[in-house]
């Protein structure tokens, strides 16, 4: 099924569609669909970004109207206590990741940015926004060694042949 761009931002703010004028167009949820609109339609990032980036968009306008923040104008602490705040689903009332909470970082950031860039705010309230940092998290990789005594062993099977001999010192070592 394809969806066009237009259908694909048509729920992010629980159905309302599309804002471009009329009495939503100069509010905070405006100008969070404009900027979805305009990463979608001119940086062309793909429709799962966008539907990530209009998440995390949305619980922090929901999150800002519940504890009586102004959305555009946001204080340093008020922001950090977005970031910081429990996660009722996945993290089971616990503080997000470091992941998570980089990610709302990267997501408030672009979007302030790109409120002031447009003058729709005076100041970016992100500036002093640290994001955790996030360590890789990579697999150590297999031995060579390991390999070859687990692809003698599959070939000596598939041969019926059993187990070749000329693995026998790797493995005394690699016991799989």
């Amino acid at each position: 099924m394809t969806v066009s761009n237009t259908e694909a931002l048509t729920n992010w703010a629980g159905g309302a569609g599309p804002v471009r004028d009329g009495p939503d167009s100069n509010t905070p949820s405006g100008y969070a669909q404009a900027w979805l609109e305009w990463l979608l339609n001119v940086k062309g990032r793909s429709l799962r970004t966008i539907d990530s980036y209009g998440i995390i968009i949305r619980q922090w306008l929901a999150w800002a109207d519940d504890a009586r923040v102004d959305q555009l104008y946001p204080e340093l602490e008020e922001l950090e206590a977005f970031i910081t705040r429990p996660r009722i689903r996945q993290g089971h009332g616990q503080m997000g990741s470091p992941a998570t909470r980089r990610q709302d970082v990267v997501v408030l950031s672009q979007w302030f940015q790109w409120l002031t860039r447009r003058g729709l705010v005076n100041v970016d309230p992100t500036l002093d926004l640290m994001a955790p940092s996030v360590k890789p998290n990579m697999p150590k990789p297999i031995p060579d060694e390991a390999w070859l005594v687990l692809w003698s062993r599959a070939a000596g099977r598939l041969s019926g042949q059993g187990e070749l001999v000329a693995s026998n010192k790797l493995d005394e070592r690699h016991e799989l």
